[in-house]
């Protein structure tokens, strides 16, 4: 799921004793939804309709903001 493309669908920030995370689910673009989440970026600041593209971190697949101009 490295490189894929999609659109943030829903999100909601997690409070743990480690710190705030985001968990979302993603419309991606070739079909289908995913829960993960958006890394790179405050957990409070990943909004509904941002577009997003996956990349592997470790053992999973998360996913980070496609920033303006960057190829969507």
């Amino acid at each position: 799921m490295s490189g894929a493309r999609g659109v943030v669908y829903s999100t909601t920030t997690v409070h743990a004793r480690e710190g705030a995370y985001n968990v979302c689910l993603v419309d991606l673009e070739d079909g289908g939804r995913v829960m993960s989440t958006v890394a790179g970026i405050a957990a409070e600041d990943v909004r509904i309709g941002m577009a997003v593209r996956g990349r592997h971190d470790g053992e999973r697949t998360v996913f980070e903001p496609v920033r303006d101009g960057a190829d969507a």
